[in-house]
C-alpha cells in the first residue's frame, strides 16, 4: 500500500514507486521516478507559494486599507485642533464687556465642532 503524507495526499516517492515498476533497466527506471518525485515537489512548491502570496496579497489590502482610515482621521484631528486654537486665540484677545459674549459664542462653536466630530448614534 502507497504511504500518505498527514493531510491525506499520495508522496510523489510513492506514485514513482508503482508508475514505473514495468521498465527493466534499472538505472532508467530510477531516473524516471527522481524526474516524476521532482515534477511532483516542483508543483508543491508552486502551490505553496501561491498560497503564501495570496496571504501577503491580503495582508497588503488590509493594510492599505487601515493606513487610509488613519490618515482621515489626522486629517479631522489636524482640522479640530487648528479649529481649537482660533477658538482659543480669539477668545484670549477678547478684553472687558464683550468677554462673556464672546466666550458664550465660542462656547457654541466649540459645542458644533465636537458634535461634527464625534460618530453619530443614528444609523
Amino acid at each position: 500500500m502507497m504511504g500518505t503524507v498527514p493531510d491525506g495526499q499520495v508522496t510523489a516517492a510513492d506514485i514513482a514507486k508503482n508508475k514505473y515498476n514495468h521498465i527493466e533497466d534499472e538505472k532508467e527506471r530510477k531516473r524516471l521516478k527522481r524526474l516524476l518525485r521532482n515534477r511532483v515537489s516542483a508543483q508543491q512548491a508552486r502551490e505553496r507559494k501561491k498560497a503564501y502570496m495570496s496571504t501577503l496579497e491580503s495582508r497588503s489590502k488590509e493594510t492599505e486599507q487601515r493606513v487610509l482610515a488613519l490618515e482621515q482621521q489626522v486629517n479631522k484631528l489636524e482640522r479640530e485642533n487648528f479649529m481649537l486654537r482660533q477658538v482659543r486665540g480669539s477668545v484670549s484677545l477678547k478684553k472687558g464687556k464683550g468677554e462673556r459674549k464672546s466666550r458664550s459664542r465660542e462656547a457654541v462653536l466649540f459645542q458644533n465642532l465636537l458634535d461634527d466630530s464625534l460618530p453619530s448614534s443614528a444609523p
